[in-house]
């Protein structure tokens, strides 16, 4: 158990140096003013997004609707549906069996 913890110990280290090595990438040099552009901007895509979010609420139940039939008919069809039928029921006889076998060992 201690040789584990020192391999992940020495992977760990190893993987640190490997990061320390790496050369670094340089951003390009416009980047700074474009970040600072667009903040000091309006944000438009908020205004944008409050005005179509109507919209979006009102598709989001259908939305919600589509996927919940699709994922029923994948499992139907996959077969899950009947596997989860058959693990309940199978569960159900082993709680029976369990009660009955109870029963005859407190008899």
């Amino acid at each position: 158990m201690k040789k584990n913890g020192q391999e992940d110990n020495q992977l760990q280290q190893y993987l640190n140096k490997l990061l320390d090595d790496m050369p670094l990438l340089e951003a390009n040099s416009g980047l700074t003013d474009e970040v600072m552009k667009s903040i000091q901007q309006p944000n438009r895509e908020s205004s944008h997004n409050e005005a179509g979010a109507g919209t979006v609420s009102r598709r989001q139940p259908y939305i919600h609707g589509v996927v919940a039939m699709a994922a029923t008919f994948l499992l139907i069809h996959s077969g899950v549906f009947h596997k989860i039928l058959t693990i309940d029921s199978g569960i159900v006889q082993l709680s029976a069996y369990i009660e009955k076998l109870s029963h005859l060992l407190s008899s």
